[in-house]
């Protein structure tokens, strides 16, 4: 497979390296990309910012 970008090309090769380079802070959890962390964060946070219009929930 072939990469227009070498940050895509890295990402990806983590995945055949079982390299997980971003740790949570609170639990230890570990992921390959910082936009993981990032999402798995609003768990510790509470942070849910899309409610729905009809139900209420998010």
């Amino acid at each position: 497979k072939s990469y227009h970008r070498q940050c895509d090309y890295r990402s990806h090769y983590r995945v055949h390296q079982s390299t997980r380079p971003f740790e949570c802070s609170i639990c230890t959890q570990s992921f390959l990309r910082r936009h993981d962390l990032n999402r798995h964060a609003r768990i510790h946070l509470g942070l849910k910012p899309f409610k729905c219009s009809r139900c209420g929930k998010g």
